[in-house]
C-alpha cells in the first residue's frame, strides 16, 4: 500500500456511510478525505478525483425538494452521493442538505438556477466542510 494510503472494512452499510460521507475528517491538522473503492482504483495515484462535500440550500422553496430536482442540481457540482436522510423526509425545512463529489479543481459556484417544470428558482449555495486542496499539486491534506 502506497504511505499516505489506509484502507477500511465496514460490516454495517450504515457505518460505512457515515464515515464516508461525513468526510473530511481532521487528524490533528491534516485532513483525512475518504474514496469509496471502485474497480481498477490505481493505488498509486494519490490524487483524488473527487471530495465528498455537504451542500446546503438554504430557503429551498418545498415544491423544489424532489430526487430529481437534486439529481438535476448535482451538474453544477459533481456526482450526487447522497441526499441527507433529514431532506428526504422533510423533518427540517430551513434547507435542503445533500452530499456531493467535487472534482480538487472544480468551480463551486454560490448560486445556480434551478429549472423545472413548476419553472425556474435561483438558489444561494453554502458548502460545509470544504477540504483545502494545494494550489500548487491539487493534492488534499498537505
Amino acid at each position: 500500500m502506497p504511505k499516505g494510503l489506509l484502507t477500511f472494512a465496514f460490516s454495517c452499510e450504515e457505518d460505512k456511510i457515515g464515515i464516508l460521507y461525513g468526510s473530511p475528517w481532521m487528524v490533528g491538522k491534516t485532513a483525512l478525505v475518504l474514496q469509496k473503492w471502485h474497480l481498477n482504483l490505481n493505488m498509486n495515484d494519490s490524487l483524488l478525483a473527487q471530495v465528498p462535500v455537504w451542500v446546503k440550500l438554504p430557503g429551498l422553496p418545498l415544491e423544489y425538494w424532489a430526487e430529481s430536482i437534486f439529481s438535476g442540481i448535482e451538474s453544477s457540482f459533481g456526482e450526487l452521493l447522497l441526499i441527507d436522510p433529514v431532506t428526504t423526509s422533510k423533518r427540517r425545512l430551513t434547507h435542503a442538505r445533500f452530499c456531493v463529489g467535487i472534482a480538487h479543481d472544480a468551480d463551486m459556484p454560490e448560486e445556480i438556477d434551478i429549472v423545472s417544470k413548476l419553472g425556474m428558482w435561483k438558489q444561494l449555495i453554502e458548502y460545509e466542510s470544504i477540504p483545502f486542496a494545494c494550489f500548487h499539486c491539487k493534492k488534499v491534506g498537505h
